[in-house]
């Protein structure tokens, strides 16, 4: 492994210098619309308190010393910057101007007094909600947005995944790159002295004079994103169902100790509980919208070469549990070695030798969707088939550990508690966790080598 990173990470490299020589030859292009660098800093738009916090885009124009700033207040703000119709000037409607032509959400309405005529103002600039009527103030004067030509670039596996998406998809049709930075790099590159909020700034400067450091959102990775979204929605559809079905049982067992005949039959409550749930239509809208949230799901991930090439020749990775695996890591690219990604998979060795878990006064900075998904891989699949491939691999590493450690013993663990060590069940545990360890490390490389043949194809296509 040691060997083969350098190179495939030289390839990627490579690979990046084509996408700064591509947009070198653009800026020497006069017949090449103005350059436009790019930066955004995606945000959650509102905090738990309440706070504002928009999504910041600052624009750098080729050749102009001026930085253009915007705010993007709503998801509907970042929508229509895609569209390259967000609009960054209002003014007053002229007096007989009808307002149909304007996005209805991009005008401004004030609400009508009650001492208030409507007669009084123009009949093109009103709008009646039941009784109330209100009364367009300001309608947009200049937009701007996503054009022809624009470089973009964003945070790598940041919460811009969906804004990401919408910009590369819109991006092929006219001709701008979308391009994403790894946050370590972001957080090695910044200036001294300037705030993460200023980070846009930062993000349109680096895409202008290092654009190497950047990867090219690419049709291919839209799948990725795309996969994401869809592994959220079924989550959600699967939280969902299981909170009818905690809620159907407790409405059970309320109705009947809540009766007031008393008998309390015997063995009824299950009885009960299971008919409600065959019963319930809500039960049985969120169970279909949960059916069609795994399909969508399976199908998209049946269309990754990830999974085609990796997960699915794995004995015992399905399309959901690989689906788990491949939206926590998301993008291979954020991970330069092996040891990034166990680290951030929690599957890695702790410099005592001992394994991560959760203790108190330590870090636990690992993604939690991977390290379960691992954990149910080694436990669920790797373990009930000991005739596979990992499972031989998982049967070999507990037999090499009880051969390491014949006998159960007692010592002193971290908190100074007298503790058994290497019993049948720790046994167990350990070997789960190192053949979890060792498909992390394969993935890595066999996901980078798959990397390394997209780029090789589409230098081929390039030339």
């Amino acid at each position: 492994m040691g060997k083969l990173c350098p190179l495939l990470i030289t390839s990627v490299s490579a690979w990046r210098r084509r996408i700064n020589t591509s947009v070198q030859q653009r800026l020497n292009n006069p017949k090449e619309p103005t350059m436009r660098y790019i930066g955004i800093r995606h945000r959650r738009k509102r905090t738990k308190e309440g706070e504002a916090r928009p999504t910041q885009v600052a624009m750098i124009v080729q050749g102009k010393r001026k930085t253009v700033i915007y705010n993007l207040a709503t998801e509907q703000d970042e929508l229509d910057f895609v569209r390259g119709i967000f609009p960054t000037k209002y003014r007053p409607p002229r007096p007989e101007e009808t307002i149909a032509q304007f996005q209805t959400w991009q005008i401004r309405w004030r609400k009508l007094d009650r001492e208030e005529d409507p007669a009084s103002f123009s009949s093109y600039h009103l709008r009646q909600e039941r009784k109330q009527f209100f009364v367009a103030t300001a309608v947009p004067e200049s937009f701007d947005g996503l054009q022809p030509g624009d470089v973009v670039s964003l945070v790598l596996g940041s919460s811009a995944d969906l804004f990401a998406l919408a910009l590369a998809r819109r991006g092929q049709d006219l001709g701008a790159h979308v391009l994403r930075l790894t946050s370590n790099v972001l957080n090695q590159r910044r200036p001294s002295g300037r705030d993460k909020e200023e980070d846009a700034l930062t993000l349109a400067e680096l895409v202008r004079d290092a654009p190497d450091l950047f990867y090219e959102v690419r049709p291919r990775d839209l799948k990725f994103l795309r996969l994401r979204e869809l592994y959220r929605q079924r989550t959600d559809a699967m939280r969902e169902q299981i909170k009818c079905l905690q809620r159907i049982e407790s409405s059970s067992v309320g109705r009947i100790f809540c009766t007031l005949d008393g008998g309390y039959p015997e063995g009824s409550l299950k009885i009960l509980s299971d008919s409600e749930k065959a019963n319930d239509l809500i039960l049985q809208g969120l169970t279909e919208e949960r059916d069609r949230r795994e399909r969508t799901l399976t199908k998209a991930v049946e269309e990754l070469d990830v999974y085609t090439c990796l997960f699915e020749p794995t004995t015992g990775c399905g399309p959901m549990l690989s689906a788990s695996i491949i939206t926590a890591i998301s993008d291979i690219r954020r991970f330069p070695t092996a040891a990034k990604l166990k680290a951030y998979c929690g599957v890695h060795v702790l410099p005592d030798g001992s394994f991560p878990r959760r203790r108190n006064d330590e870090a636990s900075n690992w993604c939690d969707a991977a390290r379960s998904a691992l954990w149910l891989l080694s436990t669920e699949q790797f373990v009930k088939r000991p005739n596979s491939a990992w499972g031989q691999k998982l049967r070999g590493y507990k037999a090499a550990l009880r051969q390491r450690h014949p006998e159960v013993e007692e010592k002193l663990n971290k908190k100074g508690e007298m503790k058994k060590f290497y019993s049948d069940a720790h046994i167990h545990k350990m070997a789960c966790w190192r053949t979890a360890t060792r498909f992390v490390e394969w993935l890595f490389r066999e996901w980078w080598r798959l990397e390394e043949r997209q780029a090789e194809e589409q230098q081929r296509a390039a030339a």
